[in-house]
């Protein structure tokens, strides 16, 4: 009769001899030393397969920065990354994905949306106003010379920005940067810094 080793190890294990037809328990015909060796393997705290360690963590990479450039608070750079954003003012209680840190009265909680959807090896970025009280401007070219100027999102509209791009949510200005000119969020802050602030224009 061969017995396996769980059953042997279980002190409650009753086995039926298939000679003598009676019951008997494999634990208590080992020895002590036996039975002190698998006591002490069954107190043995268990490796905990779920703790922190275990896990596999993906870190997302950034695709993209915001830079707050504004002479009425300090500088602020935020990740952006694949997929949609939501940018607004910070708040408490109607928390958005990028949630910029100012004193701005015409910037919403929810103000725009900025979603960056990658084909192959490039990223495109698309800027759209979310329903804001104020408007979502972003500074674009003007055909005849060139010349740049604030424009106005139209309700429902999105488009395409570019590195280097303006955007006025209320009365704060956000300069954008993408993954084509900069790697990393202390570059793009940097070459932002070394911008002059635009002059704010209330729309």
């Amino acid at each position: 009769m061969s017995l396996n080793n769980k059953i042997i190890e279980n002190p409650k294990a009753n086995v039926k001899c298939p000679s003598c037809n009676e019951f008997f328990k494999p634990f208590e015909l080992l020895t002590d030393e036996q039975k002190k060796e698998i006591e002490e393997r069954a107190n043995q705290p268990k490796e905990n397969t779920d703790s922190p360690k275990n896990e596999i963590k993906f870190e997302r990479k950034p695709v993209g920065w915001l830079v707050v450039h504004d002479e009425k608070t300090h500088s602020q750079t935020y990740d952006l990354y694949e997929g949609l954003q939501v940018v607004g003012k910070k708040s408490q209680t109607l928390q958005c994905d990028i949630m910029i840190e100012i004193e701005d009265p015409y910037l919403s909680r929810n103000h725009f949306t900025i979603e960056a959807r990658k084909s192959g090896n490039r990223v495109h970025y698309l800027l759209k106003d979310k329903q804001s009280a104020n408007g979502t401007f972003v500074e674009t070219k003007v055909m005849n010379g060139f010349t740049k100027q604030l424009r106005r999102l139209r309700d429902g509209e999105e488009i395409y920005i570019e590195d280097g791009a303006i955007i006025q949510a209320g009365d704060t200005k956000i300069i954008f940067k993408s993954q084509d000119s900069v790697n990393n969020k202390a570059k793009a802050s940097e070459l932002v810094k070394q911008q002059e602030i635009p002059k704010t224009v209330i729309l």
